[in-house]
């Protein structure tokens, strides 16, 4: 296991049992560009799924964290100068968080946010983040 991705810290979605769980290991397999995300489905640990990529989302930390000291990982919502946004990623501006009036850099979401509910277990928040 490569302890530079067990160090920057994953979540993991299944998108067929539907639950939200830190990886323990993620697996890259150069001969056919395939892997597998390890995970427990119990809070106790007792219960090690194998996922392929296809069937979960990877949400990376961004390296922050917010007013209680939570890590901020992509997909957490959160209430930052009394609005919602969205921890997102993208390839030009790096972390961010958003809504639908404006974006900015995750930094300034560091210690003075609060995360209030995630994109996948809060179809509510998730519908005003984004204006659904």
């Amino acid at each position: 296991m490569s302890k530079f991705i067990e160090n920057l810290g994953f979540m993991v979605y299944d998108k067929r049992l539907q639950v939200l769980r830190p990886a323990n290991y993620i697996y890259f397999n150069k001969k056919n560009d395939k892997g597998e995300v390890g995970f427990d489905l119990t809070d106790e640990a007792c219960s090690d799924m194998v996922r392929n990529f296809n069937e979960v989302e990877l949400l990376p930390c961004t390296g922050h964290k917010d007013i209680k000291g939570k890590p901020l990982y992509v997909g957490a919502i959160i209430k930052f100068n009394d609005e919602l946004y969205e921890v997102c990623y993208n390839d030009n501006q790096g972390f961010c968080i958003a809504n639908t009036v404006t974006w900015q850099s995750a930094v300034f979401a560091d210690k003075c946010s609060e995360i209030v509910g995630n994109i996948f277990e809060n179809e509510d928040l998730k519908k005003e983040v984004r204006g659904e």
